[in-house]
């Protein structure tokens, strides 16, 4: 059966969605999403300052020339 203002020959077909749906972040307070972003943020600092550490002279005082 036609619908108005719907051309005849659009998609029809539908989609279901299972499972939980909800988001996480509704439950949260304000103050623990505050808290868990920092927390992401942190080690987000910590894992690119490990990328990116040079070796202090101290470091290499017993370490073999590699050539």
């Amino acid at each position: 059966m036609p619908v108005p203002g719907i051309a005849s020959d659009s998609a029809t077909e539908s989609v279901a969605v299972a499972g939980n749906t909800s988001n996480s972040f509704n439950a949260m307070s304000a103050d623990e999403m505050q808290q868990r972003f920092n927390d992401a943020r942190q080690q987000a600092e910590d894992s690119a300052a490990a990328a990116v550490s040079v070796p202090q002279v101290e470091d290499l005082a017993g370490a073999e020339a590699v050539r």
